[in-house]
């Protein structure tokens, strides 16, 4: 008979070697943003491998609009075309163990939503690997009302002035 310490062991055991480990080798932040809205992406790569890599490329997932894709110092953006552009590829090189923050500029879907880009890393050799998991993963929300107030407080504000000090005005007229 297994004793439950023997069974919560061997689970324990089990989840170790089945769940990919959290420090992801590429990172996409904000992982949460408004529907809509213009937004600067920083995907962080990490060249985990013996072999240099020599370029990232980032799929856009549908519903995205490409605004801009930065410039990286020793990195080259192109863009991939079809139809729409779905695609950023940067062409580079990126040693062991060091990291590029690659930064696009990008308008939200209108949609709300859990997106997926997919990263995929080319190293000196020709090898690949994609990067499509919940480090990759962006949240598109709808904004809440105090959110909007916060962002258009401004305008508010003088929208509030501006009634108060043309109130004044036509009330010093009488």
């Amino acid at each position: 008979m297994i004793c439950r310490a023997s069974l919560t062991l061997m689970l324990v055991v089990l989840c170790v070697l089945l769940i990919p480990p959290a420090n992801a080798h590429a990172i996409i932040m904000p992982n949460e943003s408004n529907a809509g809205e213009e937004q600067e992406y920083t995907v962080t790569v990490v060249g985990e491998r013996e072999k240099h890599t020599v370029k990232v490329e980032i799929l856009i997932p549908d519903g995205f609009e490409l605004i801009e894709a930065a410039y990286v110092k020793g990195w080259e953006a192109r863009q991939g075309v079809d139809g729409e552009l779905t695609s950023v590829a940067w062409v580079g090189e990126l040693g062991v163990d060091e990291s590029v923050k690659l930064k696009l500029k990008l308008r939200n879907p209108d949609r709300e939503g859990v997106y997926r880009f997919t990263v995929i890393q080319t190293y000196s050799d020709g090898e690949e690997v994609r990067w499509d998991f919940p480090g990759t993963w962006v949240r598109i929300k709808t904004p809440s009302i105090q959110e909007l107030i916060m962002k258009n407080l401004i305008y508010i504000v003088a929208a509030v002035v501006a009634a108060a000090v043309s109130s004044a005005v036509l009330l010093r007229r009488r």
